[in-house]
């Protein structure tokens, strides 16, 4: 049985307005897919599920505050030592502090809650950062939150949490969670520990179509167009001859790929259709998203709904 050391996960899965990625895909990020297999969901699903156990599920809240709802998971991705919820913010311009605080609410104040900002590709042990802050509560400092940081010190966007801490963040009213709310926590004399992810342990937020591919690359690295090649995987060759060795493929098993089609350095997602003749470079090929026979998409983002969004295009307000 698994010792209960996170009594409740917030995935914070976008606020009010889409992030370019999101407007552009016409899909929750937690749609997509960055190794041409798992979700982001599943992604998540996958970390989180040592931390709960089948007597004791961790209790798992995905919040949104726009349009764009992630689509639930298949039963079969859930394992019931999770216990997952999607939910629609229920107070207006809250801020990611205001949503983890209304989610927390009822717990009790030494409780510990796991915030995650779920638009990201997380390659690191999940587990390890509980420990640390379990391993630091255990000792005489007694920080109250634990924080991540990627090795380029940027936010890792994994935070741990007592709930007490909460308690600085107002019933209404907004309130960012890394500038306003860690101000309030160093104010008020409670400890901030920052873990360092390390470079063994990228942590990708995905904002941007580059951000994918990005998070691709770092997941498929040993996966090469060649390798795809010499699987006969539906006939998927090289956009160039004697291509380079960094080039890849992330190719969902549920896609549709037809001969003489050249895909590199994209994503296909899953339901996605590759037409013959069609060359995709530098995309992402959204779920059920269609490249009609000898069409050129190149540095684009193909949505849901078939519309494509060059690079450059969506770029706006920054967003959780």
């Amino acid at each position: 049985m698994t010792t209960r050391r996170v009594n409740l996960c917030v995935l914070l899965a976008g606020g009010l307005k889409p992030s370019p990625l999101a407007a552009a895909a016409g899909c929750s990020v937690l749609d997509l897919t960055a190794d041409g297999s798992k979700t982001i969901m599943e992604h998540w699903i996958e970390h989180l599920a040592p931390l709960g156990s089948e007597d004791a599920p961790l209790q798992v809240r995905i919040m949104h505050g726009s349009r764009l709802a992630p689509t639930p998971p298949p039963d079969h991705a859930t394992p019931p030592c999770l216990q997952l919820s999607i939910e629609r913010e229920t107070k207006e311009f809250r801020g990611p502090a205001g949503v983890v605080k209304d989610a927390a609410n009822d717990l009790p104040p030494q409780a510990t809650v796991l915030v995650i900002e779920a638009a990201r590709w997380f390659g690191g042990d999940l587990a390890a950062v509980i420990d640390a802050h379990s391993g630091a509560q255990a000792a005489s400092d007694q920080p109250a939150v634990t924080v991540t940081a990627t090795s380029s010190s940027a936010p890792g966007g994994i935070v741990v949490l007592e709930r007490s801490t909460l308690d600085l963040i107002s019933e209404l009213g907004f309130m960012d969670l890394k500038e306003q709310w860690l101000g309030k926590v160093r104010d008020a004399g409670r400890r901030v520990r920052v873990v360092e992810l390390g470079d063994s342990s990228p942590s990708v937020l995905l904002r941007e179509r580059s951000d994918l591919l990005s998070a691709a690359r770092s997941c498929l690295c040993d996966t090469r167009v060649s390798d795809v090649l010499s699987g006969g995987a539906a006939g998927l060759r090289p956009l160039y001859s004697g291509s380079d060795q960094g080039y890849f493929a992330a190719v969902s098993p549920d896609s549709t790929i037809e001969p003489n089609s050249s895909i590199v350095d994209s994503v296909i997602m899953n339901g996605a259709v590759v037409r013959s003749g069609a060359i995709v470079a530098r995309s992402l090929i959204c779920p059920g998203a269609v490249v009609q026979t000898n069409e050129v998409v190149v540095d684009q983002v193909r949505s849901c709904s078939g519309i494509s969004v060059s690079a450059g295009v969506g770029r706006g307000e920054r967003s959780r």
